[in-house]
């Protein structure tokens, strides 16, 4: 790209702030990526704003110079924190005070990033479409793991609706007002599916109904859910396990006692990664009607922590967690068959 251009969207008319943080802890609690992920994610997003800006400037009817316009307050690197920090849940004012700008320029952070973002990552709605219509000139990337899935369903915590009838239907018992999303997992733990968010009012098996994915349901072998998914799956090319309920007056018995505990041994990840979504917190800011924007949003969160989970497989991160041994699966019953 020319260097005017180069000028005008990558650098800065200030000296970077995100250079002077030399400890991995600040950048583990401000985005919850380590510097070297950070510095992967950067040089995958240059390109695209450098591209996405030569456009700009070659639209039909612009008589406007090539390369001409103010600059940034800070370079593309900063801001690219900026948008990571706010959304882990860092509020504008937080992000404008550790950066000493105002508040538009952090929050026009989010916005220009934002949209690359969802260019660039392994979203998950791009992530299903390959693996339920694979492609010979495309093979799929050799980290998923597609013997096995895990299906569940979270709800998102909102603002409330004023009116009664309103936060009737978005409100759910024990879950509080909000908006479903449906998430589905390899055996690895990436997300391959986010549905649409929609009422909290309505239940996984309804949800489950609503976003059912034929071609991806029969992409994987075998797929793992909890007792709200209990028989609603009816086609015979979809293995849909879950676990026994507790018949009316009665207990279960020692062989479904077994199941559960198997079942819930392999939906460990999609609950981890259930509450990794919710730690970004930019989620519990949205509006119960911005189901658009949550949309976007939620698929960009997915897409970071497939990116992160991703990076972390080639260098596992050291927690310091030597003695605490590690958690075992349950195994398999004997003589029990899905």
């Amino acid at each position: 790209m020319p260097e005017k251009l180069e000028r005008l969207v990558v650098d800065g008319r200030r000296k970077s702030r995100v250079a002077e943080w030399t400890r991995p802890s600040t950048h583990l609690s401000a985005t919850s990526l380590k510097i070297s992920e950070v510095d992967e994610l950067y040089a995958e997003v240059k390109p695209v704003a450098l591209r996405q800006a030569y456009r700009r400037f070659h639209k039909h009817g612009r008589t406007r110079k090539y390369g001409a316009g103010r600059q940034h307050e800070f370079g593309l690197r900063d801001r690219l924190v900026m948008a990571l920090m706010q959304l882990r849940g860092k509020s504008e004012e937080d992000v404008a005070l550790v950066f000493d700008v105002s508040h538009d320029t952090a929050r026009a952070a989010l916005t220009e990033l934002l949209p690359i973002l969802h260019m660039i990552l392994d979203i998950p709605r791009r992530l299903g479409r390959r693996v339920s219509r694979p492609r010979r000139d495309r093979p799929l990337d050799d980290y998923l793991d597609l013997e096995m899935g895990v299906i569940d369903a979270l709800v998102v915590n909102t603002t409330k609706p004023r009116d009664r009838d309103v936060l009737k239907s978005y409100s759910r018992r024990k879950k509080g007002v909000g908006l479903n999303v449906q998430t589905s997992l390899d055996g690895n733990g990436y997300i391959i599916d986010a549905t649409r968010p929609v009422r909290a009012a309505i239940n996984d098996a309804a949800l489950y109904h609503r976003t059912r994915n034929y071609q991806l349901l029969r992409a994987l072998k075998k797929w793992f859910a909890d007792r709200a998914y209990y028989h609603v799956e009816k086609s015979p090319d979809i293995t849909l396990i879950h676990g026994d309920k507790k018949p009316p007056g009665g207990e279960l018995s020692e062989e479904s006692h077994k199941k559960n505990s198997y079942i819930n041994s392999q939906k460990y990840y999609v609950e981890q990664t259930n509450a990794h979504i919710k730690n970004y917190h930019i989620l519990d800011k949205l509006h119960w009607f911005e189901t658009e924007r949550m949309d976007m949003i939620f698929q960009v969160v997915c897409g970071l922590i497939n990116f992160r989970k991703k990076c972390r497989r080639r260098n596992p991160v050291d927690w310091g967690h030597r003695n605490r041994r590690p958690c075992e699966r349950v195994p398999q019953p004997e003589g029990w068959k899905y």
